[in-house]
C-alpha cells in the first residue's frame, strides 16, 4: 500500500443520515431534502432506469455488489434533483442530474473520490471482515457475530500507479476491552469491495478508550470525531448586524463622527456533498446606518450573495499523494470556545454560532492619515471557521470592513503529513495548498454585474510610460484569464445601474486583488482548472445545475455563453507553498506529533471603488 493520508476517528454518516444542501444562489435553490423511495421510482420510471439489484449469493457465501450502488439521492425545491452512484465496473463516481420535467439532463463520471457509505456495501464489507480476517477472529471468538466497528472511514489510494487506484476500499477499526486490565486489543481492517476481500489486518494493543459500540446507522450519525460538529447536521444559517461608529478627529478633542454597517447572513453546510464549509450567502451595506426604521438611512445594498470556498487542492511534489480536501472527502469543522480560539475584545464581545463560527470586531489600524496628522482607525468584523481535515485544519476567515472593502482568507494549520525517516525534510514533502473561491457578486443588481480586466502595461517599447488598459473579462464570454504580475492583473466588478452620489456620479465598483505566495500550474489530468486564476461563467450549467464543482470549471466555461444580463460567478485559486522546517517539528528529529506547523494564509481582497461619493470617514 501507498502511505495513506492518516485520518481523524471520522465516522461518515450513512445515506439515510445524510443531508446536502446546494447554496442559496436563487430562491428556488435554498430548499435541498431527500427524495422518497416513490420518488425515486418515478425518475427511474419516467427515464428508462432499471434500478440495480442484489446478485444473488449461496447461503453462507459473502453478499455480493451490484455493478451500482445508490449513495445519494436529493431533490431541490425547484423540482430537479441529483442521483450519485458508485460505479463497480467503471470503477467511478456517477452524478446523474434531473431537471424539472424529471428527465435526465446531465451525467458526471468522476474517476477518484469517495462517495458516502451506504449501509449495502456496509453490510458487505463487514460480513469479509468477519469471514476473513484471523485476527478479528482471535479478538472477538466465540462473540465474533456481535463486533461492530467504532471507526470506520472510506481510505483512498491517490497514486495512479497503484494497482488498487480507484478501488472502493473501506477501513474498519475494532477493539475489544481485555477483562481484566486497562489495556485494549484493536484491529485494523481494510476491505476492497472492488476484489470483496481483506487487503489488511493488523491486531495491536493500547490504551482503552470509551467508545460507544455503534448498533445501528442513527447510532453511526450520532458518532462524531472528538471537537468537530455532527457531520450529519442540516444546512444552518445566521445573520448579524454589525454597525462601525468611526470618529475623524478635527481636533484632539473634537470628533466627528461616521457611522456604516454590514448585515450578513452566512452558515455552514457540506459543500456539493462534500466536506462542511462556512459560507456567506449575502452581505449587505449601509454607507450612512441609523436604524432600519429611520426613512434618512442611507439603505443597505446587497453586495455579494453566495459566496464560499469551493475546493481546497493539496498536491505533493512527487506527484502523489494529492488531496481534494473538500470534494473528496466529509470532514466536518472543529468547535471553537469564544475565549480559548477567539482574539482579544479590543472593540467587541466575541460570539459562536453552530458551535463552530467566531465572530469577532477589531481594529482595523489606520484606514487615513491626513497631512496634518489626523487620522481615522478603522473597523472590521471577522467571521471564520476551521474545517478539520486529517492532520490539517484550515481557517476560513471572511473580514468586513467599516469602509465597506471585504477579505477571504484560507490559513492552513497542521501537524505535518508523516514521512518517514529524512523524506520530511526532502523535497518530497514539499506541497501546494490551493485555496480555491467561488464569489457571487451583486452590487445592487445581480443580473447587470460587469466583469473587467485591469491591466498595468509598461514594456520596453513604452519607455519610461505606461498605461492602464481596461477591456471586459474575456471579450465578455464566459472563460478563463491569468494572473500576469508584471501587469498587476486585476478583475474589476462593476454595476452597470448603480451609481454613487458624487458628481458626478460613478458606476459602483469593487477591484479584486489577490494575495498569494505564487501561481498554482498543475499538468495533470484533471486539473486543467488551475491553467487560469480568474474563471468567470454563469451561475448554472447548460443543463440548468447550480454551478458548485471547481473542478468541472473547463468544461462549464467551454460554451463560451455572454455574460451580460444574467448573474455571474467569478471563480479564483490561489495558493501557498510548505517546505518543511525545523520550526515545524519538535526539539530533535522530524516527529510531526510533536510540533506544529505555523499558518500562512492566502486569499484575495475586494477593495470598493466608487462605493462612496468621496473619502469615507473623512471631515476637511
Amino acid at each position: 500500500m501507498n502511505p495513506q493520508r492518516h485520518l481523524p476517528a471520522l465516522l461518515r454518516p450513512l445515506f439515510l443520515a445524510l443531508c446536502l444542501s446546494l447554496p442559496a444562489i436563487q430562491a428556488q435553490e435554498t430548499t435541498v431534502t431527500l427524495l422518497s423511495a416513490a420518488e425515486r421510482d418515478e425518475l427511474w420510471r419516467v427515464n428508462q432506469i432499471t434500478p440495480p439489484a442484489m446478485p444473488l449469493a449461496a447461503p453462507g457465501s459473502a453478499p455480493q455488489l451490484p455493478e451500482r450502488v445508490l449513495c445519494l439521492s436529493q431533490k431541490n425545491a425547484d423540482g430537479s434533483a441529483r442521483l450519485v452512484w458508485r460505479d463497480y465496473k467503471k470503477k467511478a463516481i456517477v452524478s446523474q442530474f434531473f431537471g424539472s420535467d424529471k428527465l435526465l439532463k446531465s451525467e458526471t463520471v468522476r474517476q477518484t473520490g469517495p462517495a458516502p457509505l451506504t449501509q449495502v456495501e456496509r453490510t458487505v464489507a463487514l460480513y469479509l471482515s468477519k469471514d476473513q480476517s484471523a485476527e478479528l477472529k482471535a479478538l472477538y471468538g466465540p462473540d465474533l457475530a456481535s463486533a461492530q466497528p467504532f471507526q470506520e472511514m472510506l481510505p483512498i489510494v491517490t497514486d495512479q500507479a497503484d494497482a488498487r487506484f480507484a478501488h472502493r476500499l473501506v477501513r474498519f477499526r475494532f477493539q475489544k476491552k481485555r477483562d481484566p486490565g486497562p489495556l485494549a486489543d484493536h484491529v485494523l481492517i481494510v476491505v476492497d469491495l472492488d476484489e470483496r476481500k481483506v487487503i489488511e489486518s493488523t491486531r495491536s494493543e493500547g490504551a482503552w478508550e470509551e467508545t460507544p459500540t455503534l448498533a445501528t446507522p442513527e447510532a453511526q450519525a450520532a458518532i462524531m470525531a472528538p471537537g468537530q460538529v455532527p457531520q450529519g447536521a442540516p444546512r444552518q444559517t445566521a445573520t448579524v448586524l454589525q454597525k462601525f461608529t468611526l470618529n475623524f478627529w478635527k481636533t484632539p478633542t473634537t470628533p466627528v463622527p461616521s457611522t456604516t454597517a454590514w448585515r450578513v447572513t452566512f452558515g455552514i453546510e457540506s459543500h456539493n456533498g462534500g466536506s462542511k464549509i462556512m459560507f456567506i450567502e449575502k452581505a449587505d451595506y449601509s454607507r450612512d446606518y441609523k436604524d432600519d426604521a429611520d426613512a434618512n438611512n442611507d439603505g443597505w445594498i446587497t453586495i455579494l450573495g453566495d459566496t464560499r470556498l469551493a475546493e481546497i487542492n493539496v498536491p505533493y511534489n512527487k506527484g502523489g499523494p494529492e488531496y481534494y480536501d473538500i470534494s473528496d472527502f466529509s470532514f466536518g469543522l472543529h468547535k471553537l470556545n469564544k475565549d480559548s480560539d477567539g482574539g482579544p475584545t479590543c472593540i467587541g464581545p466575541k460570539e459562536v454560532f453552530f458551535d463552530c463560527v467566531l465572530k469577532e470586531l477589531h481594529d482595523a489600524q489606520n484606514y487615513s492619515l491626513d497631512k496634518g496628522g489626523r487620522t481615522v482607525r478603522g473597523q472590521q468584523m471577522d467571521l471564520w471557521s476551521a474545517l478539520s481535515a486529517a492532520n490539517y485544519s484550515y481557517i476560513m476567515r471572511y473580514t468586513f470592513h467599516a469602509d465597506g472593502m471585504i477579505e477571504m482568507n484560507l490559513g492552513p494549520a497542521a501537524h505535518n503529513l508523516t514521512f518517514p525517516g529524512t523524506q520530511q525534510t526532502q523535497d518530497i514533502s514539499t506541497h501546494l495548498h490551493i485555496g480555491c473561491w467561488r464569489i457571487t457578486p451583486v452590487l445592487g443588481d445581480a443580473r447587470n454585474v460587469a466583469v473587467k480586466e485591469i491591466k498595468y502595461i509598461s514594456t520596453s517599447t513604452t519607455g519610461s510610460a505606461a498605461t492602464t488598459q481596461v477591456a471586459d473579462f474575456n471579450g465578455g464570454r464566459e472563460g478563463g484569464i491569468e494572473l500576469r504580475p508584471q501587469e498587476y492583473t486585476m478583475i474589476r466588478l462593476e454595476s452597470r445601474t448603480q451609481k454613487n452620489t458624487h458628481q458626478p456620479p460613478s458606476p459602483l465598483s469593487y477591484d479584486v486583488i489577490t494575495r498569494t505566495h505564487g501561481t498554482a500550474r498543475r499538468y495533470v489530468d484533471g486539473a486543467s482548472w488551475s491553467l487560469k486564476d480568474f474563471w468567470v461563467t454563469l451561475r448554472q450549467t447548460a443543463a440548468g445545475e447550480p454551478a458548485l464543482d471547481f473542478r468541472n470549471l473547463p468544461d462549464l466555461a467551454a460554451a463560451r455563453r455572454s455574460l451580460t444580463n444574467a448573474p455571474i460567478v467569478l471563480w479564483h485559486h490561489a495558493s501557498l507553498i510548505h517546505r518543511a522546517r525545523d520550526e515545524d517539528f519538535g526539539p530533535v528529529g522530524t516527529d510531526p506529533n510533536a510540533g506544529i506547523a505555523s499558518t500562512g494564509y492566502v486569499g484575495l481582497m475586494l477593495k470598493p471603488r466608487n462605493l462612496h461619493p468621496s473619502s469615507p470617514f473623512y471631515k476637511p
